[in-house]
């Protein structure tokens, strides 16, 4: 009897210890010009737990490739990613010669790096390359909290 209490006395005291994984879930969707698409109003619309594999899945959405490159891969020199945050973009594309402007909504987990956040990257990243400059950004926003980019 008092092996089995002091067994379960030091695997206690071990797993008090242990560092703690908690799943991190965003809401992660796209859209382009539909403001009552599911992604846009977040009806019957689940969160996703955050993973590389999750966040690399915005590489495979075919929007422009001046879009594409805020969402490039995880650095290889961040893996393993330990720590995410949710983020919401809104994006219009103001480029009206060439027709009506074109808006993107995007919700994503964003793996946490070094550097500017989220929002100052891609801004960052818009205004660098003149080719870059219709793309206006109109929301975003990074949170630290499950599902709080369903706003």
């Amino acid at each position: 009897m008092d092996v089995k209490i002091a067994n379960l006395a030091i695997v206690l005291t071990i797993a008090l210890f242990l560092p703690s994984a908690r799943a991190f879930r965003c809401y992660a969707c796209t859209t382009t010009n539909d403001r009552n698409s599911e992604c846009a109003v977040l009806n019957n619309l689940q969160t996703t737990l955050c993973t590389v594999r999750a966040y690399e899945k915005l590489a495979k959405v075919p929007f422009p490739i001046e879009i594409k490159k805020i969402f490039e891969a995880v650095p290889q020199d961040s893996y393993p990613v330990t720590e995410w945050s949710c983020g919401k973009l809104e994006l219009a594309d103001t480029n009206t010669g060439y027709g009506p402007t074109t808006n993107y909504t995007i919700r994503t987990c964003l793996p946490k790096f070094n550097g500017p956040d989220f929002c100052d990257r891609t801004r960052d990243i818009l205004e660098a390359n003149p080719t870059y400059q219709p793309y206006q950004v109109s929301h975003c926003s990074e949170c630290q909290k499950d599902s709080c980019n369903g706003i």
